[in-house]
């Protein structure tokens, strides 16, 4: 069933029982026309509204909203994160994709930590879109591998304090807990206490380990 939505209306329709019911946020016209169609083609969906950006969408009186809002990154008027905040608020047992021609790092985790449960490429085909649909409504959270990988790094690296990552810089040049306390102004002790939480944070066994996965994962610059 494809839903032909007046650009600006409110209304969104109930879905058939049974299919995950799917509403676009998304300021282009043509990539609501195009998303819309795409996904109405697949018996397990249902489009139940297209949304032009946040303001259309805090305005939006349905009722029943939908299983899963797939939200523009980048839209004018409101940003993903408050588009979020305000699904949550008014839908809250929905379930949000987001979708975007950027792979900007930041604003996606943003929008991660707001609530949203996944994000995919506008650039991915039929096929993987309606997977990740089908994978954010059961609960689950859908991330590229390698934007997953970024993360996960990223949270890394901000897991460890910024004197834990000036010991690890002298671990990575291959100093001594004594070198490391002389160049820092701190007892021996207190680095080998560090050391000890590095490698619990970073989950290696030992200070060899904690070098490599430093320099691969770019915790501290290659160089040093």
């Amino acid at each position: 069933m494809r839903l032909n939505t007046p650009h600006g209306s409110n209304a969104l329709h109930i879905a058939t029982r049974g299919r995950i019911r799917v509403a676009i946020v998304d300021d282009h016209p043509a990539i609501l026309l195009g998303l819309s169609s795409m996904l109405s083609e697949d018996e397990m969906l249902e489009v139940v509204g297209t949304l032009r950006n946040g303001l259309e969408l805090k305005r939006a009186d349905f009722r029943d909203g939908a299983d899963v809002f797939l939200l523009d990154l980048r839209m004018p008027g409101m940003s993903s994160v408050e588009c979020i905040r305000l699904i949550q608020e008014r839908w809250p047992s929905s379930h949000i994709l987001l979708i975007s021609s950027f792979e900007v790092d930041g604003e996606i985790m943003q929008a991660l930590e707001a609530g949203a449960s996944g994000f995919i490429g506008k650039n991915a085909d039929q096929s993987e879109i309606v997977a990740a649909i089908r994978k954010v409504h059961t609960g689950a959270q859908r991330l590229p591998s390698v934007l997953a990988r970024r993360i996960a790094e990223h949270n890394q690296r901000d897991a460890l304090s910024r004197r834990e990552l000036e010991v690890l810089r002298g671990v990575a040049k291959g100093l001594t807990s004594r070198e490391i306390a002389a160049r820092m102004g701190l007892s021996e002790y207190t680095v080998r206490n560090h050391v000890n939480s590095i490698l619990s944070k970073l989950q290696v066994r030992d200070r060899t380990e904690a070098a490599v996965l430093a320099i691969r994962k770019g915790l501290v610059p290659p160089e040093e």
